[in-house]
């Protein structure tokens, strides 16, 4: 079983998968730029369709952390609690990070979930 770090926003989300011995990166980009405003009609609709997609990359894993620099990653967490139990339930922590290099996202996955023993 894997694990995945998610970075993201409103705009796109950056996969980071780990098992005990590789890291492997993929990423869902998200076409439209969604405001902060919702006032529903189409950018709901686009967000919808966004979080579908990632809820899809993700249904594999075992345990992921979501991380990111704004509401991007609690609005997801709530729409898995609405609309995918199951993942929302494999979802372990949820940190604020703004945009921290590839390197620097895969040093705080590996520290994080080396400290739940998740990783060797």
């Amino acid at each position: 079983m894997s694990h995945a770090i998610v970075w993201l926003d409103t705009k796109h989300a950056k996969i980071f998968e780990f098992t005990e011995t590789t890291k492997e990166a993929h990423g869902v980009a998200r076409k439209e730029h969604h405001t902060q405003h919702h006032s529903g009609g189409a950018d709901q609709e686009l967000e919808k369709k966004y979080y579908r997609a990632l809820s899809l990359d993700l249904s594999g894993y075992k345990e992921i952390m979501l991380v990111g620099p704004g509401l991007g990653k609690d609005h997801f967490k709530k729409y898995l609690e609405e609309h995918n139990k199951d993942l929302a339930k494999k979802i372990i922590g949820v940190e604020t990070v703004d945009h921290p290099s590839e390197n620097e996202l895969i040093a705080l996955a590996k520290k994080f979930f080396k400290a739940h023993h998740i990783l060797i």
